[in-house]
């Protein structure tokens, strides 16, 4: 069994309003103006080999916004479970905002489900983008200071290896282990200015330690130990990322049918900081040990219809489903029945205190 999708998307950005100039994130701002245009093929691959097996491929390029609009994306989100919608791949803690970033992601995945409620998964990932800046300067041609602008080029490059375990114990214990293997590049250089290149170099290995508990009844318990060695070269040597573990640990109960949970936890129990290099992607996690508490209450909104027919006003997934009800009969979801639909709403309060 294979799925397979395609498709591509004409992208420009274009940097020619003067309240928008090439530079307009370095002042001394100029009119200088750039325009960039891009095709964006995406191309996604699922195979199902075997009875609990599964293949996935996916290739995606895209094309970064200016300013604002790099935080959303009028795309889908995911390619063959790979994710292809990014504000940018190049760490903003290091470079700053990098407008119309050229971003290419490679995926490709192996899952497999075995007889004994076992899990696998193992892959790799490549996440590549380019772009060219603006830096305002103040340049001399030889009779005076004028406002000008220096070109900076940015060309960044991760890849991952990553391999997941998961074992259901019994009927409320799963245990679970998670290994990733990245290494960053990111290369950058100003052009006509000698000796501006700079070169980082960073790898990461990143190991999760995890147990659940699930009762029927509403109670929950997790823990979840993360040992981190990072590794840092070429200019990006000066910080020694290190080797470090943190343990986090959760309790709670849900009630009300899993629409509202209370759960009280400790993160990063051994209280362990970290000084990990922004070159490799890693989730963020407290340098000191709090406690935490957590409320959720999820509520949930019926929409009826008595005629099928009328549904011109609901969304377009909604249409869909009502369409296809249409001429069921009696005992289906058309005529004369009420068509539900619930949407769940949730709310969570979370506080937090140390210890």
């Amino acid at each position: 069994m294979a799925d397979s999708a395609l498709g591509t998307r004409v992208r420009r950005r274009d940097l020619r309003s003067p309240r928008v100039s090439f530079n307009f994130t370095a002042p001394p701002l100029t009119s200088e103006e750039r325009t960039t245009d891009q095709v964006s093929p995406k191309l996604g691959l699922t195979l199902t080999p075997w009875k609990g097996g599964t293949v996935r491929g996916a290739y995606a390029r895209s094309l970064g916004g200016v300013s604002f609009d790099q935080s959303y994306r009028l795309e889908p989100v995911q390619v063959s479970g790979f994710t292809q919608t990014y504000r940018g791949l190049m760490p903003e803690s290091l470079v700053g905002l990098v407008p119309a970033q050229d971003m290419e992601t490679w995926g490709v995945a192996f899952e497999q489900q075995l007889p004994t409620r076992t899990y696998l998964a193992v892959g790799a990932q490549q996440l590549d983008s380019t772009a060219e800046r603006g830096i305002g300067a103040f340049l001399d041609p030889g009779d005076g200071f004028v406002p000008g602008t220096l070109t900076e080029s940015l060309d960044f490059r991760e890849r991952t290896l990553f391999a997941t375990a998961n074992q259901l114990v019994g009927e409320y214990l799963a245990f679970g282990v998670n290994y990733h293997l990245s290494e960053a590049e990111l290369e950058s250089a100003l052009a006509n200015v000698n000796d501006s290149a700079v070169h980082q170099r960073s790898v990461l290995h990143r190991l999760v330690l995890s147990a659940r508990f699930n009762h029927p009844r509403g109670f929950f318990a997790r823990w979840d130990s993360t040992w981190n060695h990072q590794s840092n070269t070429e200019d990006a040597s000066g910080l020694d990322g290190g080797e470090f573990w943190q343990h986090d640990v959760w309790a709670g109960y849900r009630l009300w049918q899993r629409r509202a949970e209370l759960a009280v936890g400790v993160l990063n129990l051994a209280d362990q900081d970290y000084r990990l290099h922004p070159l490799n992607y890693f989730p963020e996690t407290y340098r000191k040990r709090p406690s935490r508490c957590r409320g959720g209450l999820a509520s949930e909104s019926v929409f009826e219809n008595l005629n099928v027919g009328g549904t011109g006003h609901w969304p377009p997934a909604w249409q869909e489903r009502a369409q296809g009800c249409q001429g069921i009969g009696s005992r289906g979801c058309g005529g004369s029945h009420k068509i539900r639909y619930l949407v769940r709403q949730n709310a969570a309060v979370q506080t937090c205190f140390g210890l």
